[in-house]
């Protein structure tokens, strides 16, 4: 079966799978999984909705937006922090 194909059945067989009783889930379930040869988890994942991810970014995740960190990089200045300034993303205030 072809990822066209494929796609198409999901999108079909999406919304009778939203609107549908738990054991008319578990039936489309099972036929998708005869179908395709997969898990029901992949499955409900897929009748989920989510569609396609965004790209992911590159690197060390960011804990502080631009907006707090500003404040952050002047008061570490201000202070004259041993704390650099680049440091404070991977800081937390609090216990």
């Amino acid at each position: 079966m072809s990822s066209r194909s494929r796609r198409e059945y999901i999108e079909t067989q999406r919304a009778r799978y939203r609107r549908g009783t738990r054991k008319q889930k578990g039936w489309i379930l099972d036929e998708g999984c005869r179908m395709f040869g997969v898990h029901r988890k992949s499955l409900i994942r897929a009748f989920g909705g989510r569609g396609q991810r965004g790209p992911r970014r590159r690197g060390r995740p960011r804990h502080y937006g631009a907006e707090l960190l500003r404040p952050l990089k002047v008061i570490s200045r201000l202070t004259r922090s041993p704390i650099a300034a680049s440091r404070w993303r991977a800081r937390s205030f609090g216990p």
